[in-house]
């Protein structure tokens, strides 16, 4: 087992915390319900997210990041 000391960081796009709400389905599924999850962080390039399911490793989805208006 490493320690985390040893780890580089790999990532070309920098991440930035961020918790906002994101709809998904899932592609090539009989499941066509929109499920919800909520991210945990983002980067120009890709977003985290933690769900309620596991979804294997290469599940293809459709996703909808739900961003707040800045305006009041």
């Amino acid at each position: 087992m490493q320690s985390n000391e040893f780890i580089q960081e790999r990532r070309i796009a920098k991440r930035k915390i961020a918790k906002f709400a994101i709809r998904y389905k899932l592609i090539g599924s009989e499941d066509y319900s929109q499920h919800v999850a909520t991210t945990v962080n983002v980067s120009s390039q890709s977003v985290l997210f933690e769900t309620d399911e596991v979804l294997p490793l290469g599940t293809k989805l459709e996703a909808e990041l739900i961003v707040p208006s800045l305006s009041r």
